[in-house]
């Protein structure tokens, strides 16, 4: 969820050494969430999959009609993974998977 600051997310992750992180969220908050793990990611030099799910949309700052509009295509542009059900979720951990065996084939 996105109760937890996007900082102590990503330090609980890398200590734990999670390969992926994944997030649920509710209206209107995705995209910032989103943004700011990936922002913290990229401050302490990790690069793990961030996939996000549940309720993707949010009003626009410009808006004047205070109507929602999706997300996602946004949130995928940002570097995460929107995750609309387990097929989407799995597609990334099989290819976490793979590249963790690799490297430690390698």
């Amino acid at each position: 969820g996105v109760a937890i600051d996007a900082a102590a997310l990503v330090a609980k992750a890398l200590e734990s050494g999670s390969d992926v992180i994944a997030i649920s969220t509710y209206n209107g908050v995705g995209l910032r969430y989103s943004k700011a793990v990936l922002a913290e990611l990229a401050a302490r030099g990790a690069d793990l999959p961030v996939m996000i799910g549940g309720k993707l949309n949010g009003i626009p700052d410009e808006s004047n009609s205070g109507i929602p509009i999706d997300n996602t295509e946004d949130i995928r542009q940002a570097g995460a993974v929107p995750c609309t059900d387990l097929d989407d979720m799995m597609h990334v951990l099989r290819a976490t998977a793979e590249k963790n065996a690799q490297a430690t084939t390698a």
